[in-house]
């Protein structure tokens, strides 16, 4: 297959453009348009330098633009990386809402336990503070390609101990979680 023939499987020129890159193309074009000027600058009428001033400001045009596609690269990348930041940022201040409002379940919880304790419903309340805090809504779903296992774990014993759960328990709890 020569390089101006056309691939009948895919329908795409099979050129040496294709295959080089951006720079050895513009490189291809400069020479191209070296050994042309020096052959046209009788038909122009152009002089010997201002063909090669020309080329030069070719040169350097071809340069400035891949410079300028790199510094926008650059910068999507830094603004691609201050997103992924804020996101973290929002995800860790979610989090520590949840601790929060697992503190403040946590405290009211004690305070019926105590309310009840006083009242001789002890053994009622304490079954019913374990039953209402079920693992399922304390504590998300591990996902094995996202989470952090020992991040997971902390947080676990952060809630079994926040919700006073026995220890007996724990692990049962977590099967399920």
């Amino acid at each position: 297959m020569t390089g101006s023939s056309v691939d009948r499987m895919t329908g795409f020129r099979a050129s040496d453009d294709r295959i080089r890159g951006t720079e050895s193309r513009q490189a291809t074009f400069l020479q191209q348009m070296k050994l042309t000027t020096t052959h046209d600058d009788e038909h122009v009428g152009l002089e010997n330098e201002e063909p090669r001033d020309w080329v030069e400001r070719e040169c350097v045009e071809a340069r400035d633009e891949r410079a300028n596609e790199r510094e926008l690269t650059k910068e999507n990348a830094e603004r691609q990386q201050k997103l992924l930041e804020q996101q973290q940022r929002v995800q860790e201040q979610e989090l520590k809402i949840l601790e929060l409002k697992l503190r403040l379940q946590e405290s009211t919880n004690r305070v019926q336990s105590m309310v009840a304790d006083e009242q001789g419903e002890s053994s009622m309340s304490s079954r019913r503070v374990t039953e209402v805090c079920s693992p399922h809504k304390l504590i998300p779903h591990f996902n094995q390609a996202e989470d952090d296992l020992t991040a997971y774990m902390q947080r676990f014993e952060r809630v079994a101990t926040c919700q006073a759960w026995p220890r007996e328990s724990g692990l049962f709890r977590l099967a399920y979680a």
